[in-house]
């Protein structure tokens, strides 16, 4: 996706995405959306994970101090079929939490330290894996990836699951 100016957010962002994830236990974390270069500091801004090796889904941020956060799922995702991602970040707001959504449900959250994203303009956006190289790749599909400059609503997330499930089902 390259670097485009109107996908580096400040503020509050969703990123929300299909992805069907092959299960191959020897992958480990497989990035279906990424934005960095490197595996540290300011190099990294977010990675959002389709499943670790224990099926659980991640969301991990970086804020403008550098200071690495994981909102990892509680629920795990180990069937191969498509799952609805939706990952979220309030911005700089008092008390804002990170949120990871599967399949318009209310997975995980946590705080989101500063909220303000590690902001690297240089960074290239990724979909199907990171900078990390193959990996770290998605072994399996992603679509209809959407990037929002705003936190959604549990009522958008919702209308954004059930207007893409008959595609993906």
């Amino acid at each position: 996706l390259g670097t485009p100016t109107k996908m580096d957010f400040s503020g509050a962002f969703t990123i929300t995405a299909w992805a069907f994830q092959e299960i191959d236990s020897t992958q480990g974390l497989e990035y279906f959306i990424s934005k960095d270069n490197s595996n540290s500091g300011n190099n990294r801004v977010f990675g959002c994970v389709s499943r670790d090796s224990n099926g659980k889904p991640r969301f991990l941020f970086w804020d403008d101090s550098d200071t690495l956060i994981v909102c990892q799922g509680v629920g795990t995702y180990n069937a191969e079929r498509y799952y609805f991602y939706t990952f979220i970040n309030p911005g700089p707001i008092v008390g804002g939490k990170l949120q990871l959504w599967v399949d318009g449900v209310l997975d995980a959250e946590i705080d989101n330290g500063t909220g303000v994203v590690n902001f690297n303009a240089g960074l290239d956006h990724s979909v199907g894996g990171n900078a990390q190289g193959p990996s770290h790749a998605l072994t399996g599909k992603c679509d209809t990836v959407r990037y929002y400059n705003r936190a959604l609503s549990p009522d958008e997330i919702l209308r954004d699951y059930h207007a893409g499930k008959p595609a993906h089902t």
